[in-house]
């Protein structure tokens, strides 16, 4: 178990990034507890909103589209969503208004990538 990270995690895309992520925790004996795609976030809000109260975190690797109505539900659930999606900036201030009027919690970055986070510090200091 990961020391001081959360005990249950929800990931939130069926997609590649989501496969990869899921496969990592349970490697690291972080139990998945649900694995929402895109109908069970829009089909059934209810049981969604169930399975995301009973993780710690929730992580969004979804489409730009239904960002923010997951982050609404993560948010509702009393769940920190972490969305490692892009294209949805937008609605960013929205999104954060939101995330303060509830008290809840959300990080996100314009890419994960090690690499690119890394290239990124480098052309900073190269400025």
């Amino acid at each position: 178990m990961v020391s001081g990270g959360p005990s249950r995690l929800a990931l939130i895309g069926t997609g590649r990034m989501g496969s990869l992520v899921a496969d990592a925790a349970r490697r690291s004996g972080i139990e998945v507890s649900a694995h929402l795609g895109r109908g069970d976030m829009t089909v059934h809000p209810d049981r969604c909103r169930e399975a995301l109260a009973d993780a710690g975190v929730a992580i969004d690797f979804t489409t730009p589209d239904a960002v923010v109505g997951n982050v609404e539900l993560c948010l509702s659930a009393g769940c920190a969503v972490v969305v490692g999606t892009t294209g949805w900036y937008d609605h960013l201030d929205r999104v954060s208004a939101r995330v303060h009027q509830l008290d809840g919690a959300l990080l996100w970055a314009a890419n994960f990538s090690v690499g690119v986070a890394l290239m990124t510090e480098l052309a900073r200091r190269a400025g």
